[in-house]
């Protein structure tokens, strides 16, 4: 089970580049003012894409990482933490079904909250043929039908998540 928990937990990890947002905080100047936030990252390439489904390089993968938010982020020793998931999912009995409840106060950066609906949505995307995502072959051996409607041209439909 920990192995197969570890390789649905890698390509969850993977979905942070498929969902920004944020947690329901902001920065207050001394006087309770909204405070601007800057932040300034230097690279030695240019960042190729911001488009999460299209990200195949490590520079654009990296820039993602720090600004978008996915069920599970990498904690400082580099262990999956919680991001947008509230708890450990419910796993069914046979192992094939993973629920992920969200954090009540997981947000877009413009304010709407985040929904199961967003990471259906992102799954989709990555496993779309259409977009032709580099690293869709991520939710092959994890992701119900993955591999057939990305290889095989299938019902983005029939992919194995869905939102309640």
């Amino acid at each position: 089970m920990k192995a197969k928990k570890l390789t649905l937990l890698g390509a969850i990890s993977a979905t942070l580049l498929l969902t920004a947002c944020q947690g329901n905080s902001t920065n207050q100047d001394t006087q309770g003012n909204n405070a601007q936030q800057d932040l300034e990252l230097s690279s030695s390439a240019a960042i190729s894409t911001m488009e999460p489904s299209q990200a195949g390089d490590t520079t654009s993968t990296l820039a993602m990482s720090q600004v978008f938010e996915g069920l599970y982020v990498l904690g400082p020793d580099d262990e999956l933490q919680l991001g947008v998931a509230a708890e450990e999912p419910e796993i069914s009995e046979d192992e094939t079904v993973y629920t992920f409840t969200l954090r009540d106060d997981a947000e877009w950066s413009d304010g709407p909250p985040v929904t199961a609906d967003d990471f259906v949505f992102a799954f989709q995307k990555i496993t779309d043929p259409k977009y032709a995502a580099p690293n869709a072959d991520v939710l092959f051996d994890v992701v119900k039908n993955a591999r057939e409607i990305n290889l095989e041209d299938g019902d983005i439909d029939t992919l194995g998540c869905q939102s309640n």
